[in-house]
């Protein structure tokens, strides 16, 4: 990202809200493909890091019409069991469920029947499958493409049962984004540097005051192969007073 030298006069105040997206490279990724069949389009991902995923997602939600909602656990388990032994089983990998939360719906849109007397009861979670870091693109698009299949093949048999089995496309993730919390500050903090001594002059000196403690860190999906992280930080940019500014290097900016 690239800043206009900027000269204050001492009269002037100034602030602005800084936060982590400024000088934040752009990223691109596949999301959508043309009716034609053509390359698909890539938007543009904000990220302070790019980095690369050890793992893949796929979200879930379990659910079946009952009278009573304790009684529709046992079956709800029974297939959240055999999802998780089924795609371990197709990619020898590492699986682990999540589970989420737990609700009845009454009246819901997801209900099959018209029996007002039963309600729609739902459990939702995230299986997570490893990913190991050597594992190049087609292995990881194989790995993809069987728990897809795995998915599919679950909800088709546990619907024999009157159980619906619902899932999103697997997305590759980071399992312990936080451990990269220390370099993205880092980095926060050269961006900051940087702006503030092509922003200020002598005469009216910038500082990021009033921060806020950093955020959790936040991931999201580039590719199979990349995962962009981003760590939001809020800083109010202000001029400073001359008593507490700090020298600038190499003399003022002109």
């Amino acid at each position: 990202m690239s800043f206009r030298r900027l000269v204050f006069p001492s009269c002037l105040l100034l602030s602005c809200l800084w936060t982590s997206s400024c000088g934040s490279s752009g990223v691109s990724y596949a999301s959508d493909y043309g009716s034609e069949g053509g390359a698909p389009t890539t938007p543009t991902v904000a990220a302070d890091k790019l980095v690369r995923p050890d793992l893949l997602t796929l979200r879930f939600s379990v659910r079946q019409e009952s009278e009573v909602a304790a009684q529709a656990l046992p079956a709800l388990k029974a297939v959240v069991d055999k999802l998780v032994r089924a795609s371990a089983e197709a990619t020898h990998a590492e699986v682990a469920p999540r589970m989420k939360t737990f609700g009845t719906e009454t009246g819901s849109s997801r209900k099959l029947s018209s029996d007002s007397d039963k309600s729609a009861v739902a459990v939702h979670g995230v299986l997570e499958v490893a990913m190991p870091a050597t594992m190049d693109f087609w292995g990881r698009s194989e790995l993809m493409a069987r728990l897809i299949q795995v998915a599919k093949t679950t909800a088709t048999e546990s619907e024999k049962q009157g159980v619906r089995l619902y899932f999103s496309a697997p997305e590759p993730s980071l399992r312990d984004a936080d451990a990269h919390r220390a370099d993205l500050l880092r980095r926060w903090v050269e961006r900051t540097r940087s702006f503030t001594l092509s922003a200020q002059s002598e005469a009216a000196p910038m500082g990021p005051v009033e921060c806020s403690t950093p955020e959790a860190v936040q991931q999201r999906p580039v590719s199979l192969e990349e995962v962009a992280l981003t760590l939001p930080v809020s800083c109010r940019l202000a001029v400073l007073p001359a008593a507490s500014a700090p020298k600038l290097a190499g003399g003022a900016v002109k």
